[in-house]
């Protein structure tokens, strides 16, 4: 069979990259395709998975988004309709599952935000199949167009660890020491239409810096304004480029995010998360906190209280979360198992 991959955000790099091997193995040709935004292209060369770049993000503007959406949806059917891939596998692509419908490919869509409405709304009824935590409620994804739905146990994030093995590379690269507490921090999705919010980590890193000064703050930006914005901030490290926060997670003793996807996966990583997500909680964070092994609050003060307490003894999170792991069921597994269905 031949399978398209459309990637275009990071964490789908992460999500794919242990897949695509797997399915090589048995015998599928992958195209793998993805947009220019953020670190997607520079993290699929230091991976080593060959793709076409095609489109780019529009930004945070409504109408600049309709039209590169577009645009994106022209560039990707003429490149597939030369490809004729058999089916389109994407963890939300608003573009590759209309070109499939528009084309007659069948399509399985990964879906772990019921609450990117506008996404969801642009995916899940042009897709033959949706594939999505359990934690979501089933009748949610009907509602929305889902033609057929299949659930796994646990959170999308376990498929990133697959295979990885940890580096103590990237603290050398980023001149962090390991006998000093570690703080990793990742902004709010300010170019998600979902995101309507100010940031309020700005503040929480001044008083961590203030209360914890031996702490070394790794902060992950998203965009070049971030990078800018965060960069100000006496004594924390701003990366000048794309790094394994998947290592940096395993090594840290706290995660302080406001998006989402990062603070799963410093969950999955051993590294206690702070959730800053200025929206709705997902049913996937509701897990994780049920599971405590995350917390979430928007007051300045708690979170710092919150990140000095775990610097101090992180341990009791760790465990927790290593016993939840273990329950938990990698999606890849039921995505190849579809796949032997679909053939």
């Amino acid at each position: 069979m031949k399978i398209w991959i459309d990637i275009s955000n990071a964490p789908h790099v992460h999500f794919f990259r242990a897949l695509i091997p797997r399915l090589e193995d048995k015998g599928h040709k992958v195209t793998v395709t993805a947009r220019d935004f953020g670190p997607i292209c520079q993290l699929l060369e230091d991976f080593k998975i060959d793709y076409e770049c095609i489109g780019s993000h529009g930004g945070r503007e409504l109408e600049k988004k309709l039209l590169k959406n577009a645009e994106r949806i022209r560039e990707l059917t003429g490149f597939i309709s030369k490809e004729k891939p058999n089916l389109g596998l994407f963890k939300y692509s608003v573009e590759g599952s209309r070109v499939c419908f528009g084309l007659g490919i069948p399509s399985i869509s990964v879906i772990d935000n019921e609450n990117a409405e506008s996404q969801n709304r642009l995916i899940i009824p042009f897709s033959n199949l949706i594939i999505a935590p359990n934690a979501i409620e089933k009748g949610i994804l009907e509602r929305l167009g889902a033609r057929e739905v299949k659930q796994f146990y646990g959170i999308c994030e376990l498929a990133h660890y697959s295979g990885f093995k940890s580096s103590e590379a990237v603290l050398k690269g980023l001149g962090i020491s390991r006998e000093r507490p570690v703080i990793v921090a990742r902004p709010e999705p300010f170019f998600a239409s979902y995101c309507r919010h100010e940031s309020k980590l700005y503040k929480v890193l001044q008083g961590l810096r203030r209360e914890s000064p031996e702490s070394q703050i790794v902060f992950i930006p998203r965009n070049e304004k971030d990078r800018n914005a965060f960069r100000k901030l006496e004594g924390v490290t701003v990366p000048e480029k794309p790094i394994d926060a998947l290592s940096l997670y395993t090594f840290a003793d706290v995660m302080i995010g406001a998006g989402g996807s990062m603070n799963r996966e410093a969950c999955i990583g051993g590294c206690p998360a702070i959730s800053l997500y200025p929206e709705k909680l997902l049913a996937v964070d509701r897990l994780l906190i049920e599971k405590k092994v995350m917390k979430h609050t928007l007051d300045e003060k708690e979170a710092i209280s919150l990140a000095l307490e775990l610097l101090k003894n992180g341990r009791e999170w760790k465990a927790r979360m290593r016993e939840a792991a273990k329950d938990f069921e990698n999606p890849h597994e039921l995505i190849l198992k579809e796949l032997e269905r679909i053939k």
